[in-house]
């Protein structure tokens, strides 16, 4: 019984250790100011939009801390549609006018949940045409 005991906590032990529950993370954001307007949301599959009062449209979520890889300084994502990497979460958040376009960049974003909070009294539209996006 002991056998079967010990085998059990040791499955238990090394699932939690390699979840994401023990990995570390920070927020990054990325802030962009607009009082008027309508903010275009494509394509990002795991969204919370809140308003609240203020004057600027805040972009965030939850990164896994990386260490330093010198490697990869200087190397940018590539995305078919021409669209940067501006956040550094891969999200990419561009002003055209009085319009905000905010879209994910890649399949693989580096990012669990964006979090984007916007002013009260902007229009926000949603769009997502891919299958993978949660309800």
């Amino acid at each position: 019984m002991k056998k079967y005991t010990y085998l059990i906590l040791a499955t238990l032990f090394i699932s939690i250790m390699g979840s994401d529950i023990y990995a570390q993370s920070i927020r990054k954001e990325h802030k962009v100011s607009m009082s008027s307007g309508t903010i275009n949301v494509f394509d990002i599959d795991d969204i919370v939009i809140e308003g609240y009062d203020g004057t600027e449209v805040i972009v965030s979520t939850l990164v896994a801390m990386d260490r330093d890889n010198q490697r990869a300084k200087g190397l940018k994502l590539l995305n078919s549609r021409g669209l940067d990497d501006n956040t550094g979460f891969g999200i990419s958040v561009e002003q055209d006018g009085t319009n905000l376009n905010i879209m994910q960049i890649s399949r693989t974003c580096s990012c669990k949940e964006v979090t984007i909070k916007v002013p009260n009294g902007i229009n926000v539209s949603v769009s997502h045409d891919n299958y993978d996006a949660k309800d």
